[in-house]
């Protein structure tokens, strides 16, 4: 029993590294202006939509590696007055990040991997800090029940795990990277809603819902 365990333990390994190879190599193929205009449709799904809008703390990300992009809805939570936090990662602490606030996107900086931070001062006191009613999150795939398969690092799905509080969690991807089913583990976060270039669906989505498959042209 012991050795069937373990064969399954690495055949989802081997399922979770072929499913990232594949779903890195299609996002890398996108063209630019194809990757743009999948980013705004995305990103308009979420500002359309009831969660961003009963949002007051918002948490976002930077895009890196042809992801989604967040422009619009960094800039949004600005100009809406919404407090908003971006990921600062400890160098010292792999798989650890943190939420930092965000007063000015002039004022982002590269940090860890290169992906831009706030460069508030980092004195170790979070206790003002709200904590984020909306999260939105980057990822590698999805599947229609709202599983997400990040890059194996662990990082959002320890960074929500310690939250107090239960945030709408938001997916923002492009719609070939959803597929019927993947391949979890038990500390794989799931969110409530995919936004995606098709747009914005709650989870999990209905079998009639207008997703292409991971198999499709994106």
């Amino acid at each position: 029993m012991m050795f069937k365990t373990k064969s399954c333990a690495a055949k989802r390994k081997e399922e979770r590294a072929r499913l990232r190879q594949t779903m890195l190599a299609k996002r890398r193929a996108l063209e630019s202006d194809a990757r743009r205009a999948a980013s705004a449709a995305a990103q308009n799904a979420l500002l359309r939509s009831q969660a961003w809008r009963a949002a007051q703390t918002v948490f976002l990300y930077c895009a890196t590696r042809n992801e989604t992009d967040t422009n619009m809805l960094l800039s949004a939570a600005l100009h809406e007055g919404k407090t908003l936090l971006l990921p600062k990662c400890d160098p010292a602490r792999p798989g650890v990040m943190r939420a930092a606030p965000c007063l000015a996107l002039e004022r982002l900086v590269p940090g860890k991997f290169g992906i831009l931070e706030p460069t508030e001062p980092d004195d170790g006191e979070t206790r003002d800090i709200p904590e984020p009613d909306l999260i939105v999150l980057p990822g590698v795939a999805f599947d229609r029940s709202g599983g997400r398969l990040g890059y194996g690092g662990g990082y959002y799905d320890r960074f929500i795990a310690g939250l107090a509080g239960s945030p709408f969690l938001a997916g923002l991807a492009y719609a070939f990277q959803v597929v019927d089913a993947l391949p979890l583990e038990p500390w794989d976060m799931s969110v409530h809603a995919l936004c995606l270039d098709a747009g914005f669906f709650p989870c999990p989505l209905s079998g009639h819902a207008a997703v292409p498959h991971s198999g499709d042209a994106p």
